[in-house]
């Protein structure tokens, strides 16, 4: 019993002490000037073969101890998601980048982005093209750039995205960055995630 009570507390305290990291690395509003915190769902993504090996994915970056936070700016046309997870192991760190550079996750992210506004908005045409995107950093890293047009009676609105996933040791740091003014400046997303990478590296 004072064996499996010690493996207990280690495993907490080792748990305790992941938190902590991703604590630390997130962004935060003074990485942001002219960015406000702002509470966003954390929805499932779409019941589709596509999004199976994403979702999976997506679980267990939740199941470890992690980080997430959204900015937005006062007009509502700038985004920032970011989330840090640190897993219990580079294999499985690997396991969920794995499933970012799988050929489906594109066409998953082409099926959440029309089914999230087609399921709010009727009679709206939406067209969703992805594209890799390159951020060398870390040990290895996956990203993409969208571009989401949904038009409706003759009226357009585009929304530029920024995804990519970044893996340091064993954890990982997610980011959703969202632009309906233009393309994301690479200067600025390479510089956030390039932000957090060195804190994980510094942490782990």
């Amino acid at each position: 019993m004072l064996g499996v009570s010690a493996a207990a507390a280690t495993a907490e305290a080792d748990r305790a002490n992941d938190q902590q990291i991703a604590d630390n690395a997130v962004l935060t509003s003074d990485d942001l000037p002219g960015f406000e915190p702002h509470t966003s769902a954390d929805a499932p993504l779409p019941k589709a073969p596509e999004c199976r090996e994403l979702e999976r994915a997506r679980k267990q970056l939740n199941a470890a101890p992690n980080k997430e936070v959204d900015f937005r700016t006062p007009s509502e046309a700038h985004d920032v998601n970011n989330q840090v997870s640190v897993l219990s192991s580079t294999k499985r760190s690997k396991q969920t980048l794995q499933a970012y550079r799988s050929p489906k996750a594109a066409d998953c992210f082409t099926t959440t982005y029309r089914t999230g506004i087609t399921s709010k908005t009727k009679d709206v045409d939406v067209t969703v093209d992805v594209a890799p995107a390159t951020f060398e950093l870390g040990d290895e890293s996956v990203a993409y750039d969208l571009t989401v047009i949904a038009t409706k009676g003759g009226r357009s609105q585009t929304l530029h995205l920024t995804l990519a996933l970044v893996r340091v040791g064993r954890a990982t740091a997610a980011f959703g960055l969202g632009d309906e003014s233009g393309a994301v400046p690479a200067d600025v997303s390479t510089g956030l995630i390039q932000l957090v990478t060195q804190r994980l590296q510094e942490a782990l």
